[in-house]
C-alpha cells in the first residue's frame, strides 16, 4: 500500500492523475487495451477536469482506454446526480475517446438486477472472461472515493451487496435521495490490478483513520474490505483528510 498526501485537493488530484497514468500507460502500450473504472462525486472532478484539458489531448492512453464506472445512481444520464453526467461534462466531451469504449451503467433501467447482469457482460467481453466463472475481470485501475461512513462506490455499511459472491456488479441500496444504485462488487474491486482511493476534506479524516487502522473495528467499513488480491493499493489524501493519521500510518507516504 502507498499513501500520498497533497497539500490541498488540487495537489492530491494531480498526484492521483500521475498514479493513474503510471498504471494505465503500460497496459495501453503492452496490451493495447486499458480498463479503467471511475467514480462520481466532487473529489475526483478535479482529476476529470485535468483529463479534459487541452494538455491531455495527446495522452497515449486514450486510443486504448475502455472506460467503466464503479457505481451509478438510479437516475437518467442527464440527471444532475448522474455519475455519467459528471464524467461527460468534465472530460468526455473533450476527450478523444470513442463512444463505443465508454461503458455507461444504465441507471435509468427499470430492472436494475437485469442491468447489473448486462454490465457484467460488458466487463466480461472486455476482459475475455465469462460472468459467473471463477475468474473476475481484472481492471487495470479503479478510482474510488470514501464517504464519512466508510462507504466506497455504492457499497454502504451493512449493504447486502457486500456479501455478493460470484457477482461482479450488483443492484444495491443506498441512502436517500437515491436509495437504488448499481455498483461493482468487492470481488471485482479486489481483482483489479490497481485501486486508488482519492479522499479530500476534514469531514473524511475520521473515516480515513478508521479504514487505514485495519483493526477489528474497521471491518464494519466497506472501504476496509477493498484489498486487491494481487494488485496495488493507493491512498491519495489532502492534508485535511490525513489529519487523523498517526505517525506510523503517515510514514507509509510514498511507499
Amino acid at each position: 500500500m502507498e499513501i500520498h498526501i497533497g497539500v490541498n485537493p488540487r495537489e492530491a488530484a494531480l498526484a492521483a492523475l500521475a498514479i493513474l497514468d503510471r498504471e494505465l500507460r503500460p497496459a495501453a502500450a503492452e496490451r493495447g487495451t486499458a480498463g479503467w473504472a471511475i467514480s462520481g462525486g466532487r473529489t475526483p472532478e478535479l482529476v476529470y477536469r485535468q483529463l479534459g484539458s487541452a494538455s491531455m489531448r495527446s495522452w497515449p492512453v486514450w486510443p486504448a482506454l475502455e472506460l467503466f464506472w464503479a457505481d451509478e445512481r438510479a437516475v437518467p444520464p442527464d440527471h444532475a446526480d448522474s455519475n455519467y453526467r459528471l464524467a461527460r461534462e468534465s472530460f468526455l466531451e473533450a476527450a478523444p475517446l470513442d463512444a463505443t469504449r465508454v461503458h455507461r451503467m444504465r441507471g435509468e433501467a427499470a430492472d436494475l438486477d437485469a442491468e447489473a447482469r448486462r454490465y457484467e457482460g460488458e466487463l466480461g467481453a472486455w476482459a475475455g472472461v465469462t460472468p459467473g466463472g471463477a475468474e473476475a475481470p481484472a481492471l487495470d485501475a479503479v478510482l474510488l472515493g470514501l464517504g464519512p461512513d466508510g462507504h466506497t462506490a455504492s457499497l454502504f455499511p451493512e449493504s447486502p451487496a457486500l456479501a455478493a459472491r460470484g457477482r461482479w456488479v450488483a443492484a444495491a441500496p443506498g441512502p436517500p435521495p437515491h436509495p437504488r444504485r448499481l455498483t461493482l462488487t468487492l470481488e471485482t474491486l479486489n481483482a483489479a490490478r490497481a485501486v486508488l482511493f482519492l479522499v479530500t476534506g476534514r469531514e473524511k479524516a475520521d473515516a480515513v483513520r478508521r479504514v487505514l487502522a485495519a483493526d477489528e473495528a474497521a471491518r464494519a467499513l466497506p472501504a476496509a474490505w477493498v484489498r486487491p488480491a494481487s494488485g496495488r493499493l493507493y491512498w491519495v489524501l489532502d492534508e485535511a483528510a490525513a489529519t487523523g493519521l498517526d505517525a506510523r500510518t503517515a510514514s507509509e507516504q510514498g511507499r
